[in-house]
């Protein structure tokens, strides 16, 4: 049974938004395999985002916060800290890390996104979605992405 807890606003508009771009990644992916054209860069930085707004639900959720770092790269940092001190399962931060350490290779970066760094942000950001449900489970929702 999940414990009632209040979850803040601002951690539920957070994982919509995370559940929101997922799917719009997911949906680009399986269209690209469907019609053969690629939304490569889109793809992985929706992926990248999804990390990002649920790492905020998280961390908003059990500090009060969102990440204020411009660039992301405290988060999982701050993320495996926040679960360490409540005595909760931090394996979740590093598949945060890794999203948020690809935002300037899908975004900026002048090498080539490969079909194989999109498959892996699609599995970084699915394992990081999971972690999450099985490690706050007030967070998700009936009809969240599990």
């Amino acid at each position: 049974m999940v414990p009632v807890v209040n979850v803040p606003a601002k951690s539920i508009h957070d994982r919509d938004r995370a559940e929101s771009f997922f799917r719009a990644a997911l949906h680009l992916a399986e269209y690209a395999e469907e019609d053969g054209v690629s939304f490569g860069a889109a793809t992985g930085l929706l992926a990248v985002h999804s990390g990002i707004a649920m790492g905020d639900a998280v961390l908003c959720m059990l500090d009060g916060r969102r990440e204020s770092d411009e660039d992301h790269r405290t988060a999982g940092t701050r993320l495996e800290k926040a679960c360490s001190s409540r005595s909760k399962n931090a394996s979740g931060a590093k598949y945060l890390q890794w999203l948020v350490g690809k935002k300037y290779h899908f975004s900026y970066d002048d090498r080539f996104v490969t079909e194989e760094s999109l498959k892996q942000a699609r599995d970084q950001i699915s394992k990081f979605i999971a972690w999450t449900y099985r490690t706050f489970p007030e967070l998700a929702r009936e009809g969240s992405i599990q």
